[in-house]
């Protein structure tokens, strides 16, 4: 007589029982089993090893549906910091030019004030009853500057012309 190994449903103890066999009794928790076609297992292995065997393969979906989704997440990062790079380069520009700008702007102002002080000056000059007109460059950074040379923000050099009281960097780019 052949024999194969079946399991009970309700503790999963394991039987080797005969092909001719109809009904079987576990004798560990009393269950009475008809055995049909399709209730002889054809392996050794327990109910509880196919659920581990199931979870295992649920647990190994799980885990690679979630490195997928890390990787597709991760390119949709990319893909928007991508985005960005233009923008970024465009500000980075933005603020050099605003940069340079103000250097300028800086320059011009220095200039606007130098031919203020040379204008009180002259006319210092003139309510004081001299013909002196327009101070020489170190009077008038010492009395109407306040001792402070003015510099270019950008390197150039002030031009002062005492002949008419005005100011030019040596800079073409800062020219008023």
């Amino acid at each position: 007589m052949e024999k194969k190994f079946f399991c009970c449903p309700e503790c999963g103890t394991r039987y080797q029982v005969e092909l001719n066999s109809r009904q079987v009794a576990c004798k560990k928790c009393g269950h009475l089993m008809t055995l049909g076609p399709n209730a002889i297992l054809k392996s050794k292995q327990s109910p509880l090893a196919w659920i581990q065997l199931v979870l295992l393969i649920v647990l190994v979906m799980l885990t690679g549906l979630n490195m997928f989704n890390y990787y597709k997440a991760q390119a949709e990062v990319n893909k928007y910091l991508s985005a960005f790079e233009p923008i970024s380069e465009y500000i980075t520009s933005g603020i050099e030019e605003l940069a340079e700008e103000a250097k300028t702007a800086a320059c011009m102002q220095n200039q606007a004030s130098i031919e203020s002080a040379a204008a009180i000056a002259y006319a210092d000059n003139v309510i004081g009853g001299s013909t002196e007109g327009f101070p020489a460059w170190q009077t008038l950074v010492r009395d109407y500057l306040g001792g402070i040379k003015p510099e270019c923000s950008e390197g150039g050099r002030y031009i002062y012309d005492r002949s008419n009281g005005t100011v030019r960097c040596s800079l073409p780019e800062h020219r008023r």
